[in-house]
């Protein structure tokens, strides 16, 4: 007796296997790939990705009395309220400061300490000195206020350039997306 084999349904039946493992892989691959806008500012040498989500806006501080000349700020498009007895939605922001004058004279760790506006020197900030992409000596540090915040400082052309995110819990998804920004910054 012949035994029958079902040859062509057990291709059909791999094929079809093997086309379906291929578009999950597309799927996942274009929903996880990095995407999103991106930011470059000549002016000041940095660039960085950003997810989506989130309105940037951008405002130059045209006044004698603060020490910052440039500010990007990304906020969620959400519409989650503020936290209770805050000034607004955390967001995450590039603050670019000017340096010029103290930076022959003075490490970036000390011009921190000397600026308050920079958060460095709230009860309980830590900090620890770091390199970014391109050997560029930065530094990290974490700071408690009105929010929880994680900032990255850096010097360059005559600037110092901090690089915010603020969050209420340290789960909250605005702090992964602004180590996703630091994380894809440039400087140049």
């Amino acid at each position: 007796m012949k035994k029958r084999t079902n040859a062509p349904s057990t291709k059909r039946f791999i094929a079809a296997i093997v086309i379906a493992i291929a578009i999950i892989g597309i799927i996942i691959y274009i929903t996880s790939a990095p995407g999103g806008p991106s930011y470059t500012n000549s002016a000041y040498g940095f660039s960085f990705n950003y997810p989506k989500g989130y309105t940037l806006s951008e405002m130059d501080m045209n006044t004698t009395s603060s020490p910052i000349v440039h500010v990007i700020t990304l906020t969620p498009q959400t519409t989650t309220p503020p936290p209770k007895d805050s000034e607004g939605p955390p967001v995450i922001e590039a603050a670019v400061y000017n340096y010029s004058a103290t930076a022959a004279t003075t490490t970036l760790v000390s011009w921190l300490a000397d600026v308050s506006s920079t958060n460095f020197t709230l009860p309980n900030t830590t900090y620890a000195t770091a390199t970014l992409t391109g050997n560029i000596p930065a530094v990290a540090y974490h700071w408690s206020g009105l929010y929880e915040g994680e900032s990255v400082a850096i010097a360059n052309r005559n600037h110092a350039i901090i690089f915010s995110g603020m969050y209420v819990n340290p789960t909250d998804k605005i702090k992964s997306d602004f180590e996703s920004i630091v994380s894809s910054l440039q400087i140049f």
